[in-house]
This record gives structure tokens, sequence and C-alpha cells, in this order.
């Protein structure tokens, strides 16, 4: 059976490459969803830690974090889903014991263009420098 790893950071110049469960990945069980509580497809997944960071806030509406919060994002490519759809999901949870009673949860989601349908990038224009004088 594969083994799922990922590299760990101790301390400062210290890292490890350590084996990790793979996330229990399930579809949510409503009334109006026929697929709730089934295994969803999905591919590459991505665990991001960070720690170590300054004091800040959470939204611009002042919810404070502190040094000793913890942020934990994970990466999940989904699909393709019976429309052929492939969506990227983005979970972030910040775990903080200062400023927050329990883990402060956000999720985004992005789904993939069929064959960059929409995606047309076009070179940036600068100004030339200005003379010196």
């Amino acid at each position: 059976m594969p083994t799922n790893r990922g590299v760990a950071y101790l301390k400062p110049g210290t890292v490890e490459v350590r084996t990790i469960d793979y996330p229990k990945l399930r579809m949510p069980k409503s009334e109006s969803d026929p697929f709730g509580g089934k295994d969803a497809p999905h591919g590459v997944i991505l665990k991001v830690v960070t720690t170590n960071m300054r004091e800040g806030y959470l939204r611009k509406n002042g919810v404070p974090y502190s040094e000793s919060a913890v942020i934990t994002e994970y990466v999940d490519r989904l699909g393709p889903e019976p429309d052929r759809a492939v969506y990227l999901l983005i979970r972030t949870m910040v775990e903080d014991p200062k400023y927050l009673q329990q883990p402060f949860v956000t999720s985004t989601h992005f789904r993939l263009e069929a064959e960059g349908s929409k995606w047309n990038p076009t070179p940036c224009k600068t100004d030339p420098p200005a003379p010196l004088k």
C-alpha cells in the first residue's frame, strides 16, 4: 500500500519527511443531496501548516490572531464530477489559544475552465523610465 509523505518543519534549519495519514474526504449528508455521505473523488492533496507568524487580523473587521496561532491549509483536487467538472478546494483552519475559542475555518473553491477557454494573458505594458536630472 502506498504511503502519504510530507515535509515537516521542526525548527529553524531542521525539516524531516514524515508519513502522514491520507485525509478522509466525504460528501456531506443532506436531504437534498442523494450523493451525500459517500466518498468524494479526489486527487492531489496538499497540507500546509504555518507557524511563527507575527500578530495580525483574520479579517478587516478586527478579529485578531496572536503569534502562537497555527494555520493549517488543505488543497484538494476534486473530480472529475459526472458533468466532467474538476474543482480545486482550499480549506483553511486557524487555531489560536489566545484569541479564538474554536478554530476559524474557511473554504474556497475554483472550477477548472475547459482548455483555458477564459484565460488569455497579455504582456504587461510599462512606461519608459523617466530621464535623470
